[in-house]
């Protein structure tokens, strides 16, 4: 099992770059990308969950954090390795599609750390300068990703010199000393640098200047500050774009953060709040094509299947997903079968410029327009009526043993048991749908791969 200080993996190999949209790629040379990262209910682990606990994960996701209802019984099963299957392969030595191995997303974990969070935490920290990640988060084992915000709550704020995050002990101000003084002590492998968030479409021409100048200036600051430092930790700094829902902002921001030799990787920030889709479309598209393709790119988001397809499409690699989160809280069973639509898509291999008509479809339903306007994901509600009486599992495929009718009974006693086995349920779900999407980038039908599931998988 590698480790965070494992340096004999580069952080990021471009495995596929078709003429197409979409990219293959693996990130510290076992997690397999387009991926997630499983943002948390918690911004640090439970009281409860020890290290053997956190151990026990092996994620199709790789764990950032533990959720809520990520409870020790929880991580067990969600760290059980998926069935495999034989692999077979075609004349030209391409892995059949149907036949390959039904792949976990990712054995390595990558726990994430939100900065303000590590911040309320500096008298333990101190109290275990080097082997702190070890010994209070249990985490020697595991990739970390040290988060600037927590999605979950709200923006950074700027205040003069700093900047403001919003934790679970209140608004905290964070300077490019405090990102390095912890980033130096927990040793992460990606640490996403400070930024004023500017959500789009909320913020006009100046407040924009100034988030993207505030940025740049809190990148220069880090790099200056971990080169003075290289002799005694490394880490792999993911540079915070900026510039709102203004195309002009984002492209002026990535430029700079692209010349950047320093930097390994690049997250849209601004994104995962209430901007609509066509606006995180517009920003994408203005600041990918001026990224190094060899580095990952990072985008926060509520991560619907339908965002996480456009996300994708765009070149994404890696994205920041509440939503099985929130539906497992809000009682709902995400019910898509994205392997389903994969292995029905058949053994063809192409290219995704091949389908002239699928390529239109997927432009003008993810891009052109608003993807509010399409239904939701299948899905059903525990709480219904209905499903008092269902005495079915939740899927065919679903980890999730117990009947409807019985999550039903839990949900609406207000048992925590139901969003346990909906959160495990829901997880699985995601790790199907990111399994599928990068088999059809390999296969060189992302294109029809989408247009198959925006017919066949939404309500």
């Amino acid at each position: 099992m590698a480790s965070n200080e494992d340096a004999s993996a580069p952080l990021f190999q471009l495995l596929r770059a078709s003429d197409g949209p979409g990219r293959l790629g693996m990130l510290k040379g076992d997690i397999p990308t387009p991926t997630m990262f499983l943002v948390t209910t918690r911004s640090s682990p439970h009281k409860t969950v020890t290290r053997k606990c956190i151990h026990s994960v092996t994620s199709a996701m790789g764990v950032r954090g533990v959720p809520n209802h990520l409870m020790p019984p929880l991580l067990e099963e969600v760290g059980r390795p998926p069935k495999k299957r034989k692999t077979g392969q075609d004349e030209d030595g391409t892995a059949e599609h149907g036949s390959g191995t039904e792949e976990s997303m990712g054995e390595i974990r990558v726990v994430d750390c939100p900065c303000g969070e590590m911040l309320l935490r500096q008298s333990l920290i101190e109290a275990y300068p080097d082997p702190c990640k070890k010994k209070l988060l249990g985490l020697h084992r595991f990739h970390c990703h040290m988060n600037f915000r927590d999605p979950l709550l709200a923006e950074g704020v700027f205040e003069g010199d700093a900047v403001a995050v919003q934790t679970t002990g209140g608004r905290r101000k964070v300077l490019s000393k405090d990102w390095v003084h912890i980033t130096r002590t927990l040793k992460p492998l990606l640490a996403t640098s400070i930024a004023e968030e500017c959500p789009m479409g909320k913020a006009g021409g100046k407040k924009l200047k100034r988030a993207v100048e505030k940025a740049q200036k809190c990148l220069d600051e880090i790099i200056e500050q971990t080169t003075a430092l290289r002799a005694d930790y490394s880490v792999s700094i993911i540079a915070n774009i900026q510039g709102g829902s203004d195309t002009q902002w984002r492209e002026t921001a990535a430029k700079l953060a692209a010349a950047k030799p320093e930097v390994a990787g690049f997250s849209l920030g601004g994104c995962g709040y209430d901007e609509t889709s066509k606006d995180r479309a517009a920003a994408l598209q203005a600041a990918m094509k001026h990224l190094p393709a060899d580095k990952p790119r990072l985008m926060p988001c509520r991560g619907s299947p339908v965002e996480v397809l456009q996300g994708v499409w765009l070149g994404v690699d890696v994205f920041e997903c509440t939503y099985p989160l929130q539906m497992a809280d809000k009682n709902v069973a995400l019910t898509f079968d994205a392997l389903s639509v994969g292995r029905e898509d058949g053994q063809q291999q192409g290219h995704d410029g091949g389908s002239d008509d699928a390529t239109a479809f997927v432009n003008k339903t993810l891009v052109e327009q608003d993807l509010a306007d399409l239904p939701a994901a299948l899905q059903v509600d525990l709480t219904d009526t209905s499903q008092a009486t269902n005495f079915d599992k939740l899927c065919e495929w679903s980890p999730v043993e117990y009947s409807r009718a019985y999550i039903h009974h839990l949900a609406n006693c207000k048992e925590m048991n139901a969003q346990l086995l909906l959160t495990r349920h829901n997880l699985e779900a995601y790790s199907r749908l990111f399994v599928a999407i990068r088999d059809a980038i390999g296969r060189g039908q992302l294109a029809h791969f989408i247009s198959r599931f925006v017919n066949e998988q939404l309500s």
